[in-house]
């Protein structure tokens, strides 16, 4: 069966981590044939360069939400359409709507438990960390254990066998857009060291990170979302960035990292530059060794688990019975005006 998917972003132009998710989830749907729609508000440069296999509009006046099967929210971007969810309860086709926070930190990421709720939503989180936020904000109203986390998992391009890194740290690829300086400062010792070092971010070279720029890197330097690409291809990752940083992904330090997106928090170790040369030196051959046992026991980082299971409960056609379950929801004046004000604070144009 072919599916109707609408993916809903704020924003598609940079590339960060919600654009990127955003993007993945799209292709992913588009690879099983399915008709893909991405809408956010605004699409840009550099990603408005990028192949795509689906259409992208920022004209969300009007979307009718009734005419997909699946509809993939971040930042609750399905609220702007005006008369969205209302226009499908009256229709009586409801899609299946997962609503994905991305961050505990963000303004933007916080959701609302009740509308969720009422439009029978799915909630969506990258890490445990943000799952707690979530259910924390809104008042227990969904229970944690009510969250999907989905770890920000990487699609199965970067799953495929590819070389092993030398044993000897040559090259590294340190990826973000916001290099603390003492990274700068560690990465100008280890060039003058004789390695190789190639800056991917904003600041240094704005560009999606693929599966061939990390294989082409004996180890990773980044947080969030990198690091899980990393460990699908099989590479040493020191997990540091704008928080500070674990260091080494060892198998003794993945469930931690897992837990906080492979933020670098709760710890947000500082080193000096020095000290960052050195563990990055001194600490590849051990995290080498490690990686195969990382890797084999992240199942939870394949997106396939994720958006597979999602993907047959969206071709059941239930869509009539989720209309009639948050019928009573959206024909209550109180739910009316809650809605009304999510949006408003929202600052939802619409």
């Amino acid at each position: 069966m072919t599916l109707r998917v609408l993916v809903m972003t704020r924003e598609v132009a940079g590339f960060t981590g919600s654009e990127i998710i955003a993007w993945e989830v799209a292709e992913w749907f588009a690879s099983r044939g399915d008709d893909v729609l991405v809408g956010a508000v605004s699409f840009g440069a550099p990603m408005s360069g990028l192949e795509r296999s689906f259409a992208v509009t920022t004209d969300l006046l009007d979307l009718d939400l009734s005419g997909f099967d699946l509809v993939w929210s971040q930042h609750q971007t399905h609220l702007r359409v005006r008369q969205g969810l209302e226009r499908c309860v009256r229709r009586m086709r409801l899609p299946l709507i997962v609503s994905a926070s991305l961050s505990p930190f963000e303004p933007e990421e916080h959701l609302d438990a009740i509308v969720a709720r009422a439009a029978r939503a799915e909630v969506w989180t990258n890490s445990d960390e943000t799952a707690e936020f979530v259910s924390r904000v809104n008042r227990r109203f969904i229970r944690t254990s009510a969250i999907h986390r989905f770890h920000n998992a990487a699609p199965e391009a970067f799953w495929e066998p590819a070389p092993p890194p030398r044993d000897e740290l040559r090259s590294l690829l340190v990826v973000s857009n916001h290099v603390p300086p003492e990274v700068r400062e560690a990465i100008g010792i280890l060039r003058a060291g004789g390695l190789q070092v190639r800056i991917v971010g904003i600041d240094d070279e704005p560009r999606r990170v693929d599966r061939g720029m990390i294989v082409d890197a004996d180890a990773v330097v980044s947080i969030g979302k990198t690091v899980v690409d990393a460990i699908a291809c099989r590479r040493p990752v020191y997990v540091y960035d704008r928080f500070g940083g674990d260091g080494w992904l060892h198998p003794a330090r993945y469930a931690e990292g897992l837990r906080f997106n492979f933020s670098g928090r709760p710890l947000k170790r500082v080193l000096a530059a020095a000290d960052l040369a050195e563990e990055l030196r001194s600490g590849y051959r051990a995290a080498l060794a490690a990686m195969p046992a990382v890797a084999a026991g992240a199942s939870e980082l394949h997106l396939d688990a994720h958006l597979e299971p999602l993907r047959r409960r969206a071709a059941r056609r239930g869509a009539r019975w989720r209309a009639a379950r948050a019928g009573a929801a959206f024909r209550s004046r109180r739910f009316r005006s809650h809605l009304a004000t999510v949006r408003r604070l929202m600052g939802a144009p619409y």
